[in-house]
């Protein structure tokens, strides 16, 4: 996905990180979240942080405004010709039912940062970047 791009990608997830959730539930989430970044950045840099309490994913990709957003949280919505909607509605519905939280801040052009915490409440202080 990513060995035609120009991308660095920095992954600053210790390797005993221990994350005491259902394994399936987060394979998927960790899997969707990569993926959008990944697919989403053509140039620059994909940022993964996290420890037992959160996951983060910064990237310096095509980025969304507001209402891009809000039409992506939406089943089977489809943007610049892809069905990204349904990745992260999927994260987000896994979010609702194992009560983690899921928050996304992003700007068209600049890029994004997904987070997940485990804890129900994001990271506030995570750098994007």
């Amino acid at each position: 996905m990513i060995s035609d791009k120009e991308i660095s990608v920095a992954n600053h997830v210790e390797a005993n990180v221990v994350l005491p959730q259902p394994r399936q539930l987060l394979e998927v989430v960790i899997d969707n979240v990569l993926r959008n970044s990944f697919q989403y950045t053509d140039h620059g840099n994909v940022t993964i942080r996290g420890d037992h309490r959160y996951i983060s994913v910064a990237d310096t990709g095509i980025g969304f405004d507001q209402a891009a957003l809000d039409r992506l949280m939406q089943p089977y919505e489809t943007f610049h010709g892809q069905g990204v909607g349904l990745g992260l509605n999927i994260i987000k519905r896994i979010c609702n039912l194992t009560g983690w939280q899921l928050q996304i801040r992003s700007q068209q052009s600049i890029g994004s940062l997904l987070t997940v915490s485990f804890e129900g409440k994001a990271d506030p202080e995570f750098p994007a970047g």
